[in-house]
């Protein structure tokens, strides 16, 4: 991972920080029934042979109240030159 993408990477593995992201910014119903106090994080380090190393993916995984759980995945994509439209590469990357 490098060195100036570590903020991201501090800051979406803090599950304080997670949960109040969730609870503030994502308008869905789904999100009350979050129960961010038995909320964990995944092993995100895959590593094989015939694929690229991943180290700067996290994922939790958060149980619901009403039974099941979510799994929360955040992922960056590094560019080796600035995108001139990141926001909506962002949000092709969300559908």
């Amino acid at each position: 991972m490098a060195d100036h993408d570590g903020a991201y990477h501090q800051m979406y593995t803090d599950p304080l920080m997670v949960a109040d992201l969730l609870v503030h910014f994502v308008d869905e119903p789904w999100v009350k029934e979050l129960d961010f106090a038995r909320m964990q994080r995944v092993n995100a380090k895959f590593h094989n042979r015939l694929l690229p190393k991943r180290e700067g993916d996290v994922i939790w995984q958060i149980p619901m109240h009403s039974g099941g759980e979510l799994y929360l995945l955040a992922c960056w994509i590094f560019l080796t030159v600035p995108a001139a439209l990141p926001a909506a590469g962002n949000l092709l990357n969300l559908a």
